[in-house]
C-alpha cells in the first residue's frame, strides 16, 4: 500500500517539464515586458519624427496702415 501511495504522490507531483515550462513562462514573460518598453520608445520617437517633419503653417504679414 505504501508502494501506491508515494507512486500516487509522484504522479501527482511537479514533473521537470513543469518546472521547465514554469521557468520558460517567467522567461518569456519579462521578454514581452522588455519588448512592451521598446515599442513604446519607438512609438514616442515617431512622433517625435512626424511633430519635425510636419510642415508648420505659413505666418500671415502683419497688415500695414
Amino acid at each position: 500500500m505504501e508502494f501506491l501511495k508515494k507512486l500516487w504522490n509522484r504522479l501527482l507531483g511537479p514533473t521537470t517539464v513543469d518546472d521547465a515550462l514554469a521557468t520558460t513562462a517567467v522567461d518569456v514573460k519579462k521578454e514581452v515586458a522588455d519588448v512592451v518598453k521598446a515599442v513604446k520608445v519607438v512609438a514616442k520617437e515617431t512622433k517625435d519624427v512626424v511633430k519635425t517633419v510636419k510642415p508648420k503653417t505659413p505666418r500671415k504679414p502683419k497688415a500695414s496702415k
